[in-house]
């Protein structure tokens, strides 16, 4: 997934900024629910699964593509 949104960041980064921007708060919403499913703890928790995301982005900017960029800050993961 990574490599995919890389590349799309590279492309449309230049071109439609909004079209980013929207993109990648999508793409958060989509991991705040894959926390919520894959771990009990989340289950029924939308805002402690968005606390704890925002966390691991600062620990872990690396891990996904937009959050290296710093889009997480700017979408409220």
């Amino acid at each position: 997934m990574n490599t995919i949104v890389r590349g799309w960041l590279n492309y449309f980064m230049s071109y439609c900024k909004s079209a980013v921007k929207c993109t990648m708060q999508c793409l958060n919403e989509r991991l705040c629910r894959w926390v919520r499913h894959k771990f009990k703890r989340f289950r029924g928790h939308k805002i402690k699964a968005k606390t704890w995301l925002q966390e691991l982005a600062k620990r872990e900017l690396n891990m996904f593509a937009h959050w290296a960029l710093g889009l997480e800050t700017i979408m409220g993961i």
